[in-house]
C-alpha cells in the first residue's frame, strides 16, 4: 500500500449518516435517498499541515465519542469483523469506497469521480490512548485486535509508564512545564532473583503437562543448577530464560527448548560429567536466544546495560539491580550515554527489565507526563511496514486532568510532538475527543465534529462565550446552582413592591461582581426609603 491516502470516514447513528472529511481533497455530499456524490474540490481549505488530518470530537457524555474512536480501530484493524465505518481512500491513483455498515445499501452518483467499491477497508495501524480509568472494560476486546497499539494507562499500583519514550522525545515537548524539568522519576533496573528461575520453568511446563510428565524432575534440576552456578552466570541465564519464556507467551514455538531441557536431565546424571552439571543448561538458554532472530539481545547484554546505566545514575550497583530517583533530563542523558542507538534500552524496557514510576506527582502532572510518554511509546512501536501507510492516533480526553492554563497549549504541544518524534507525522490522522471549551476553541479550522448531531462545526477564533453557545449549545456559563440563586434575585428586582428578605440579602452579599452588588443594594435602599416616606 505504497501510496494509500484516507480521504473520509462515514458513520451512522440511528437513521442519520455523517461524514468526517479528512483530506478535504473531495467535496462529499450524501443525499436522503442514500446516494453519495464525490467530486473534486478546486480549492482546499486551510488545514493543519503537520499531520495528515486533525479531528476534534465533542458532544455530551454518552453521545458516542469513545465509541466512534473504537469503530475507527475496528474498521482499520486486520480483521473483517466490526467494520462499521465507511471509508473513502485512494491508492495507486485510483479511488476506492468501502461502504461498511454506515453506507450499506448506498450507491455512488454517476456525477462522482471514478470510484471502485471494495468489501474491506485497508488494514492500517491505530494507536489508542484514553485517560479515563472507567473505560478499561469496554475497550479491552477492541484494543486486543491485530493492528491496534494500546497505550492507555493501566492504573496499577505504582502507575508505571514508558519513561524511555518520554526521555527519548523529551526535547520535542515545546514550552515544558517547570514540573517536567524538576520531576523525580523512579527508575528500576533489575533481573529477578535466580531463585525464581525454577518457578518460571514450572509455570511454563504446566502448559505442557501431558507431553512432559517429568515436570517435577526438570524443575528440581533447574533449581539445583541455578544455585550451583556463579552469580553472574546465574543472572545472565535467568535473563535469557525470561526472554525465551516471554517469546513463548507471545505465540513463539517453545517445544524444541522444552524437549532439549528434558534431555539434559538424563545427560547430566552421568557419574562424572565432563563439565559442571549446570553448564549445559547455561549453553541451552544462550543458544536458544541466539538462534531466534526475533530476540535481538541476550541476557548478558541486558545485564551489562543495567549495570552500566546504574553506575551512570550514581551510587552502588548490585549484581543485577538498581533503583534511583532522577529528573527526566538526567535520565535521558544517562540512557543516551549508555546506549547511543537506543535499541538495547528499548529492548530492556519492552521485556520489563526496567520500569519507571513517578508517584510524587499530582494527577495533572502525571497525566501530562504519561500522555506524551504513551504517544512516544506508540509511535516507536510502528514497524517498517507503516512507513508508507496512514496511521490513526486516537486520544480520548487526553486533557482530562490538565489545568486550564495547560489546556490552552494542549493541541499545539500534541501537533509539534507528533511531527517531531516520528518521521510519519504527515501520515498520521490525529483524532482527539474533548469536553474542554479551551481545547475546542483552539481546534484548527473546520475540525470540530459534533458526534451527537453528526455535523462539523467551526470554532476557530471564537471566544469562550461563543464556543459555549455556538459549539456546545449552552446558553450561559452559570451552572444550575448559580442560576437558581440569580433567578431569585431577578424575581426580587422584577417586582417593584417586593421586599428584600434574608435570603435575597445573603445572595447580594455573596455577589462577586461589585457593580451588580452596588446596584442591587441601591435598589434595596431606595425601596426602604420609599417604604418609610
Amino acid at each position: 500500500m505504497s501510496s494509500c491516502e484516507i480521504h473520509a470516514i462515514f458513520l451512522k447513528k440511528g437513521s442519520n449518516t455523517g461524514v468526517i472529511n479528512l483530506s478535504h481533497r473531495y467535496d462529499l455530499n450524501h443525499r436522503a435517498e442514500q446516494v453519495l456524490v464525490v467530486t473534486d474540490r478546486a480549492n482546499r481549505p486551510l488545514t493543519e499541515k503537520r499531520v495528515a488530518s486533525f479531528t476534534t470530537l465533542f458532544g455530551e457524555n454518552g453521545c458516542g465519542k469513545t465509541e466512534l474512536m473504537m469503530q475507527v480501530c475496528q474498521t482499520f484493524s486486520q480483521s473483517e469483523k466490526g467494520q462499521r465505518l465507511g471509508v473513502l481512500y485512494s491508492e495507486g491513483g485510483k479511488c476506492y469506497l468501502h461502504p461498511g455498515e454506515a453506507l450499506s445499501g448506498w450507491r455512488v452518483s454517476p456525477d462522482s469521480v471514478d470510484i471502485e467499491i471494495v468489501r474491506q477497508a485497508p488494514a492500517l495501524t491505530s494507536i489508542f490512548y484514553s485517560s479515563s480509568p472507567f473505560e478499561n472494560a469496554r475497550l479491552k476486546a477492541t484494543l486486543s485486535r491485530p493492528g491496534i497499539i494500546d497505550v492507555c494507562p493501566k492504573f496499577t499500583e505504582g502507575l508505571a509508564f514508558d519513561g524511555l519514550a518520554l526521555c527519548q522525545n523529551l526535547h520535542h515537548i515545546i514550552e515544558q512545564p517547570k514540573f517536567l524539568r524538576d520531576a523525580k522519576i523512579e527508575v528500576r533496573g533489575w533481573i529477578s532473583d535466580e531463585n525464581e528461575a525454577h518457578v518460571l520453568v514450572d509455570d511454563l511446563l504446566k502448559e505442557f503437562d501431558s507431553k512432559y510428565p517429568s515436570r517435577e524432575a526438570i524443575v528440581a534440576a533447574v533449581r539445583e543448577w541455578m544455585q550451583a552456578m556463579p552469580k553472574e552466570d546465574s543472572v545472565a541465564t535467568l535473563a535469557n530464560l525470561i526472554l525465551i519464556i516471554n517469546n513463548a507467551r507471545y505465540g513463539k514455538k517453545i517445544d524444541i527448548f522444552i524437549r532439549r531441557l528434558a534431555r539434559l536431565i538424563s545427560e547430566v546424571r552421568a557419574p562424572s560429567p565432563p563439565v559442571p552439571r549446570w553448564k549445559p543448561f547455561v549453553e541451552l538458554c544462550r543458544e536458544t536466544v541466539a538462534v531466534d532472530a526475533r530476540i535481538k539481545f541476550n541476557g548478558a547484554q541486558v545485564l551489562d546495560f543495567i549495570q552500566r546505566l546504574g553506575r551512570r545514575l550514581g551510587g552502588d550497583v548490585g549484581a543485577y539491580r538498581f533503583k534511583r530517583k532522577v529528573t527526566p533530563g538526567k535520565l535521558a542523558e544517562a540512557i543516551a550515554e549508555t546506549d547511543k542507538s537506543g535499541e538495547l534500552a528499548r529492548f530492556v524496557v519492552n521485556y520489563d527489565f526496567m520500569q519507571f514510576t513517578a508517584n510524587t506527582l499530582s494527577s495533572g502532572e502525571f497525566a501530562f507526563l504519561f500522555l506524551f510518554a504513551a504517544i512516544g511509546s506508540g509511535l516507536k512501536q510502528l514497524t517498517a511496514a507503516d512507513v508508507n501507510t496512514p496511521v490513526f492516533l486516537l486520544i480520548d480526553e487526553g486533557e482530562m486532568f490538565l489545568h486550564p492554563s495547560w489546556q490552552g497549549s494542549y493541541i499545539s504541544k500534541l501537533l509539534n510532538y507528533v511531527e517531531k518524534c516520528n518521521l510519519l507525522g504527515r501520515k498520521i490522522h490525529l483524532m482527539i475527543s474533548t469536553h474542554s471549551l479551551i481545547v475546542a476553541a483552539d481546534a484548527p479550522p473546520r475540525t470540530l465534529f459534533d458526534v451527537q448531531w453528526l455535523e462539523v462545526n467551526n470554532g476557530f477564533g471564537l471566544g469562550p462565550k461563543a464556543v459555549l453557545t455556538d459549539v456546545y449549545h449552552i446558553d450561559d456559563f452559570a451552572g444550575a446552582y448559580t442560576a437558581e440563586k440569580i433567578e431569585k434575585l431577578a424575581k426580587f428586582l422584577r417586582e417593584p413592591k417586593a421586599k428584600a428578605n434574608q435570603e435575597v440579602r445573603q445572595i447580594v452579599e455573596a455577589l462577586a461582581d461589585p457593580d451588580l452588588k452596588n446596584y442591587v443594594n441601591e435598589v434595596i435602599r431606595d425601596r426602604r426609603s420609599k417604604e418609610h416616606a
